[in-house]
């Protein structure tokens, strides 16, 4: 048996690999896509559609939304996939990571957040040059 696909190595929950071994076909695609290296930190993808159960309910394309299925507000499917430009970036079951290439994209968006929040926070903490026109000669 190939290692990829022996789920148990893969650090799931017992009901996941439950759910994962009645789905092969999902579970080969899984394997494939956990081969693949992450997303790099800058990418940004053109089209992003999200899948429930395998079928499009979101499409982004450059960033504006140009599909939209409807739902129940509390539906909550067992497979949510994520696919940036036709390739899965994110795939959970039941809320659960199973695949995640888009790890790197994440830390640069904190990293970013971070020096953003830094910045601010040092430009506040700065003492002003510039004069203070209310105790002037004037």
């Amino acid at each position: 048996m190939d290692p990829e696909f022996n789920l148990e190595d893969w650090s799931l929950s017992a009901s996941a690999i439950a759910l994962l071994t009645q789905e092969p076909e999902i579970t080969s695609a899984l394997a494939i896509a956990r081969r693949k290296y992450p997303f790099p930190a800058g990418y940004t993808p053109a089209v992003v559609d999200v899948l429930f159960d395998d079928v499009l309910f979101i499409r982004s394309d450059r960033g504006q939304i140009v599909f939209l299925r409807p739902c129940t507000p509390n539906y909550q499917p067992p497979f949510v996939e994520v696919r940036f430009d036709d390739q899965m970036a994110l795939f959970l079951i039941r809320g659960e990571i199973v695949v995640n290439r888009v790890q790197a994209m994440a830390e640069l968006d904190q990293l970013l957040g971070r020096l953003a929040t830094y910045s601010i926070s040092q430009s506040l903490l700065a003492p002003s040059t510039s004069g203070d026109s209310s105790h002037g000669n004037g």
